[in-house]
């Protein structure tokens, strides 16, 4: 996301700086963006995978998979978004599911957004507008390559027996 946003947009990545989220909790962000594209010109971003199907959200998830984004997205806001969080940028929580998806919406405009100023500069030297479009598909393929691996590396912890499935009381 921050390779793809100093690419699409001139923003500058912070992975290891500024990424306070609270004063008091000592919690922290994924990623710092700076950016005159923005408004704020600071965004943080914080990335986090869940799991639909987890019994903490496959009711909402089998009743609207929207539900699950915005209840994670409660949370996440509610953890780096607070009154000792800086005031002078913006907080966007991305959350991937296991299964693909990607959300909440506000996530999706603002992920969507990094391509509009290369979009508009290729229409406006009169191109189709296919390059920018094709950039940001692989930069979507590049996230679930990213998610993919990640779930690989996840199924062989998974499918190991629990010592605590066999403990006799």
């Amino acid at each position: 996301i921050g390779d793809t946003a100093r690419r699409e947009t001139g923003a500058v990545p912070d992975y290891k700086r500024n990424l306070s989220s609270s004063t008091t909790s000592g919690t922290k962000v994924d990623l710092v963006l700076e950016s005159y594209y923005f408004t704020p010109n600071i965004v943080a971003i914080d990335v986090t995978v869940l799991n639909p199907l987890t019994t903490h959200y496959y009711k909402d998830a089998s009743s609207d998979a929207s539900l699950t984004f915005d209840l994670r997205d409660k949370q996440k806001t509610s953890r780096h978004d607070s009154d000792t969080a800086p005031t002078d940028r913006l907080f966007i929580p991305i959350v991937i599911t296991t299964l693909g998806g990607i959300g909440p919406s506000k996530s999706l405009n603002f992920l969507n957004s990094l391509f509009a100023s290369s979009l508009a500069n290729e229409l406006a030297a009169g191109g189709t507008g296919h390059d920018t479009r094709t950039r940001r598909s692989l930069f979507y393929q590049t996230l679930q390559a990213i998610l993919a691996k990640s779930n690989a590396r996840m199924m062989p912890k998974l499918a190991a027996p629990s010592p605590f499935l066999f403990a006799t009381a």
